[in-house]
């Protein structure tokens, strides 16, 4: 009977030994500031480390069509604060984006930027191309004869 409680304590020490740490305040701070952005009607992701040609194209065309930034906050060498900052920034981004464009829209641009498929229509609100049908009766019309 007294070894039941000893049995469940080395279990709790156990379990509580491999939770995942607590997140830095950097990660709340970068999150905060997301949803900030967010309430102001804005998408961005903050980007980090040495930028290939791909990435910088499938980020302008993001920006272009869908009104999604992308901020360089560092270089390749960066301080483990302004890692967390941009991951607790970029996890609520994710989850907004994911929500207005559909799960797992960023990586499935980026892939196909990679893979060379990159044909994807403009964002929901963009505003259409005007048309210029007339709205005269064919009769109305003035004649194109010379």
């Amino acid at each position: 009977m007294r070894l039941l409680p000893f049995i469940v304590f080395i279990v709790a020490v156990i379990f509580v030994s491999r939770a995942e740490p607590r997140e830095s305040p950097e990660y709340w701070i970068g999150r905060s500031k997301a949803l900030d952005e967010l309430r102001h009607g804005r998408l961005s992701m903050e980007t980090y480390g040495l930028r290939s040609a791909v990435p910088l194209r499938h980020e302008l065309y993001l920006q272009r069509h869908y009104g999604i930034r992308f901020l360089p906050v560092a270089d390749c060498v960066i301080p483990l604060a302004i890692a967390d900052h941009a991951r607790g920034y970029n996890e609520a981004m994710a989850r907004a984006i994911d929500r207005r464009f559909g799960r797992g829209f960023l990586e499935r641009t980026r892939r196909g930027f990679l893979e060379g498929t990159s044909i994807l229509p403009p964002a929901p609100n963009k505003a259409p191309e005007p048309t210029t049908t007339s709205v005269m009766p064919a009769a109305e019309q003035p004649s194109r004869r010379p």
